[in-house]
């Protein structure tokens, strides 16, 4: 990948235009999401059973409802942002213990967190019921993400295995091991391709190969968002 650095005034520009093209601007934070209507301008805290988040990921569905994946809750919002409903999650095997990260796509649910990868249907309302895949045991799982042209979920381990699910079989292949471990997230760039950010790397993956993408002279940690 080629990577261009910009000024503080493109990004303004950029920030902008996405900002227009978005309309509603959401923020999670670790104690409430906000939400803005005029590009960031001002902020309203929205209207939540609970108020302490410790917010991981957040993701608009195709059915347009939002879902936001924090250390102990999953919420979901069908308002864009306004309100936010605690979704209840049962689980008939080990507890989850923490989440770490959240994907929504082809009606499901999937839920990367301290103790494997839990898949569900992404139900609006009502208990929710996650499996743990018998793939990952209860491994950390970091990274989640749902390929819309596969149907299918991508998954980053904390010890770098990078692994493809079958969300209605349960079915999980493992795809490639990733020479960076530890805390990642991770963005659908195209059919079977994605970008992995850690906090030493920013990896592409096509397939099962596997390209270090950082831009030249870069150092330090990386964050990437899957929106926006």
């Amino acid at each position: 990948g080629i990577w261009h650095k910009i000024s503080p005034i493109q990004l303004l520009i950029l920030l902008a235009v996405c900002g227009v093209l978005l309309a509603i601007v959401l923020a999670a934070t670790t104690f409430g999401v906000f939400r803005s209507t005029d590009i960031a301008d001002s902020w309203q805290l929205t209207d939540s059973e609970w108020v302490v988040f410790d917010a991981e990921a957040m993701q608009r569905a195709e059915d347009g409802r939002w879902w936001l994946a924090c250390q102990r809750g999953v919420f979901n919002s069908s308002d864009n942002g306004k309100s936010w409903y605690y979704q209840k999650l049962k689980s008939h095997a080990h507890h989850y213990c923490e989440f770490r990260d959240m994907a929504v796509g082809g009606g499901y649910l999937a839920l990367a967190t301290k103790a494997g990868l839990f898949v569900g249907k992404a139900m609006a309302m009502g208990n929710v019921e996650i499996t743990p895949l018998d793939a990952f045991d209860d491994r950390v799982t970091e990274a989640v993400a749902f390929d819309s042209a596969t149907g299918q979920f991508s998954v980053v381990e904390a010890g770098g295995a990078f692994w493809r699910i079958d969300p209605a079989s349960g079915k999980a292949d493992k795809v490639a091991d990733l020479p960076s471990k530890g805390e990642s997230k991770m963005v659908v760039t195209g059919r079977d391709q994605f970008i992995v950010c850690s906090d030493s790397a920013v990896l592409a993956v096509d397939g099962g190969k596997v390209s270090d993408i950082r831009p030249a002279g870069s150092n330090g940690k990386f964050g990437i968002s899957r929106n926006g």
